[in-house]
């Protein structure tokens, strides 16, 4: 009787564990892109600021998107947009334009790179601010959206 039932235990410890094994690995195909339903995404943001010019008035913030199309196919269509935020971070003070990321190929990771000029007297209004990376489709669909804190 013991021997029958350390075979049950074992039989019904090796289901669970195939049927563990088979939703661990479908969770790691997927990846977190299955929780939006998105294939295409933003992986990292990242500004930086410099002189613009040897006299000093001007200041050029660059911003780099950085963009992985996690899908099987080519995405085209992609626009991606930065937005300044207030400092609640409740509504946009202000935005740099869209660009077109153009046709990105499957499993290609590509960096959109925004440069905007700004006077020197606004330098501590865009340095103190908070900024807002989208990612769209032909500009209205949102696909992934990141900040920059």
């Amino acid at each position: 009787m013991k021997r029958i039932q350390v075979i049950t235990a074992i039989t019904f410890f090796m289901i669970g564990l195939i049927i563990g094994l088979l939703v661990a690995s479908w969770y790691s195909h997927t990846g977190d892109w299955s929780e939006k339903g998105n294939e295409i995404r933003i992986t990292d943001f990242v500004a930086d600021m410099s002189w613009f010019n040897p006299v000093g008035v001007t200041m050029d913030f660059i911003f780099n998107v950085t963009i992985e199309n996690g899908s099987n196919e080519n995405i085209t269509g992609a626009q991606v947009t930065v937005y300044r935020l207030d400092e609640q971070n409740s509504s946009i003070a202000g935005y740099y334009p869209l660009v077109d990321v153009g046709t990105i190929e499957p499993s290609e990771i590509r960096i959109v790179r925004l440069d905007f000029f700004f006077g020197l007297e606004r330098y501590s209004e865009y340095k103190a601010s908070n900024y807002l990376a989208i990612l769209s489709a032909n500009g209205t669909t949102v696909l992934d959206e990141r900040k920059l804190l």
